[in-house]
């Protein structure tokens, strides 16, 4: 996991890249286009961290939004 795009891969063996991917382009305010454009850089270490620690809270069925401390509707972040 040492680019985005290992990432995914790692992701999708796991069955949780949709509530992951939420994560990191929220927290990154990333769109799909600026994952496309990094999606070969190598991850920061601190942020391969952050990334790990979010990762096992996902396994453990930790809701994404406590992750976040937000939750979007339609638009709306509360």
């Amino acid at each position: 996991m040492k680019s985005y795009n290992g990432l995914l891969l790692f992701l999708e063996s796991l069955g949780k890249e949709g509530t992951a991917f939420y994560c990191i382009f929220t927290k990154k305010e990333w769109t799909k286009t600026d994952w496309l454009v990094h999606m070969h850089e190598a991850i920061p270490l601190n942020e391969q961290k952050q990334v790990e620690a979010d990762l096992n809270a996902l396994a453990k069925n930790f809701p994404p939004q406590y992750l976040l401390g937000m939750l979007n509707f339609m638009d709306i972040n509360f």
